[in-house]
């Protein structure tokens, strides 16, 4: 019998290090070691830490409690969810340098609202709230703060036990002063006598009001008696909006009577 030998390659150390180099792929690496890239949606789970997450309605409609900037907001939430892809998009980019994908958005939109179905239901309440305690109204300015109303007297507070969502078109209440008197809106107001001068002041003592029987204010008189003007100096007083005055409906046919 006959020993065949054969010629091994000689390598020099910088080709077998090139070698181990080219082997050694994410495929090859220890399934327990170094941990796979983060998608893109991973890292956006990990940007929503702050999220509150509630139903409301009966419709359980989805909403959210997150900080922006030094404060918190509530937003609703649906499969569009324009300000959650905003409040995302941002924080994306601030952490990555970068806007995340469409796809990586839908994800941890679809995510946000499985936990807010999972959530607790609460009352979310527009421009308007009460407590047993206190009555509260949203000044709808850009550090969300509110108006908390009791029977010692009022103070404006940054952090709201309740939760108010913005109106379409909402405009911001000024800071209110003290000291101040009901009797300086009459010039501004076409009130008539004291009897319907009262009925207006107590139409808007009653819009602080948010549950139970609500009084309505009709005004009543003849073309260029002030009847639009005297309408929205009382609405600016309590609930400011972009969208001004709305007529009737037109059609009045689903109206009920109540006997």
């Amino acid at each position: 019998t006959g020993v065949q030998t054969c010629a091994l390659p000689i390598y020099t150390m910088r080709e077998a290090e090139a070698t181990l180099r080219s082997g050694y792929n994410k495929e090859a690496r220890d399934p327990w070691g170094e941990s796979e890239k983060e998608s893109q949606a991973d890292i956006l789970l990990k940007l929503i830490d702050d999220f509150e997450y509630f139903k409301s309605g009966p419709a359980n409609d989805a909403y959210v409690r997150m900080v922006i900037g030094d404060h918190k907001e509530v937003w609703k939430v649906d499969p569009k969810a324009p300000k959650v892809r905003e409040v995302l998009t941002y924080r994306f980019l601030m952490e990555k340098d970068r806007a995340p994908s469409r796809e990586a958005l839908n994800t941890v939109v679809d995510t946000v609202l499985a936990k807010c179905g999972a959530g607790p239901k609460v009352d979310v309440y527009v421009r308007f709230a009460r407590s047993s305690k206190a009555i509260y109204l949203d000044m709808c300015d850009e550090q969300w703060r509110a108006i908390e109303i009791t029977a010692s007297g009022w103070r404006v507070i940054n952090n709201l036990p309740v939760l108010f969502r913005r109106g379409v078109g909402a405009r911001p209440l000024p800071v209110p002063t003290r000291a101040g008197a009901l009797d300086a809106l009459r010039p501004l107001v076409n009130s008539g006598d004291n009897s319907q001068w009262l009925l207006m002041l107590a139409w808007l003592v009653g819009t602080f009001q948010p549950d139970g029987a609500f009084s309505h204010l009709v005004l009543n008189g003849e073309q260029g008696s002030a009847k639009s003007t005297t309408a929205l100096v009382l609405l600016s007083m309590i609930d400011p909006s972009y969208i001004g005055l709305s007529g009737p409906p037109k059609d009045r046919s689903e109206e009920r009577r109540v006997g």
